[in-house]
């Protein structure tokens, strides 16, 4: 049985975004405003490779631009972007 890790990822200045991961999927996923104690609940489990999609959408990055900047190899960084790999404790470090 695989056992919940909390994490956190700051977004910017303002935002945080804070979930469990569990078995290769983020539960209890909320957006966390530091400046005004909002928290916003996702409800849905979903694979955090989509909201780091759409961040890098968003941010006009590129898979390879993100390999190179975390260190990832861009097979991971892919794999993890189409959904095939979980993003292991290791990545979300090197992202964070």
């Amino acid at each position: 049985m695989a056992e919940k890790e909390a994490h956190n990822i700051r977004l910017n200045q303002q935002w945080r975004l804070c979930y469990e991961f569990k078995s290769g999927d983020a539960f209890n996923v909320e957006m966390t405003d530091s400046s005004l104690g909002v928290n916003i609940m996702i409800n849905n489990p979903f694979h955090l490779a989509v909201f780091l999609q759409e961040l890098l959408e968003d941010m006009d990055i590129t898979t390879y631009h993100l390999a190179k900047d975390t260190v990832m190899p861009a097979t991971r960084v892919s794999e993890t972007l189409k959904q095939r790999r979980s993003i292991t404790t290791d990545s979300a470090l090197r992202l964070a």
